[in-house]
């Protein structure tokens, strides 16, 4: 049986790693006690249980980071290791590669879109919604940071996603406001609509004809 630990003891471990034992409990009674050490390498504090610094190889943890910290620095991986990493990745039960469709476990039913790969609709559908709206917001006639808005969802009206008429132009920061107000999917016009009325006081019916006539000469609301 491993005898028990004392404080002369874990002072002399302490000493032995270039550590002071600043407390030790009064009444000591196992090693899962805590104990608070301080490292004179690096001047850190501590606080560990008499078990744990028992068994540590050195007990301070900033010192073994930075250890750590220096033996992977600029370490190159080979093509053989880096190979091998993959397969053994590929062979864990929770890997998700190779599995797409329905039986991925982010599937949303077939509806979504990559917004880094944009497809030429994509393109196109931006670019003629730019310009129905001036190339400027039509809330702040900002025409920086813009972002083209679908007013009915992208999930809901799969019919409406390439409609130019489904498009308007807003500013980064709004339409960010709205998203935070209505969330992401399931959006629709007559929300787009109650946004503009309570946030900016605006009429969205006259500012949705003077599209259509090209007569939409925005202003920017005295909240902005």
């Amino acid at each position: 049986m491993t005898p028990k630990l004392t404080k002369k003891s874990v002072e002399e471990l302490a000493n032995k790693r270039d550590h002071i034992l600043l407390s030790f409990p009064e009444n000591y009674k196992s090693v899962q006690d805590k104990i608070e050490l301080k490292c004179l390498v690096c001047n850190s504090q501590w606080k560990t249980s008499v078990h744990s610094y028992k068994n540590a190889k050195n007990g301070c943890k900033n010192c073994k980071n930075k250890k750590a910290s220096i033996v992977h620095k600029n370490k190159i991986t080979s093509s053989s290791t880096k190979l091998l990493i993959s397969q053994k990745a590929r062979l864990r039960p929770s890997s998700l590669l190779g599995v797409k469709g329905s039986n991925h476990p982010k599937w949303k039913g077939g509806y979504g879109r990559d917004k880094n790969n944009p497809s030429n609709q994509d393109y196109v559908w931006k670019n003629a919604v730019k310009k129905r709206c001036q190339y400027m917001c039509i809330i702040t006639s900002k025409k920086k940071n813009t972002m083209c808005h679908h007013l009915n969802g992208w999930n809901l009206f799969p019919d409406q996603r390439y409609d130019i008429l489904n498009g308007v132009l807003l500013h980064r920061d709004i339409h960010r406001l709205f998203h935070d107000t209505y969330k992401y999917g399931n959006n629709t016009e007559l929300q787009f609509k109650e946004f503009l009325l309570n946030e900016f006081n605006l009429n969205w019916e006259k500012i949705k004809v003077d599209l259509q006539h090209g007569n939409h000469h925005p202003n920017s609301p005295k909240s902005l």
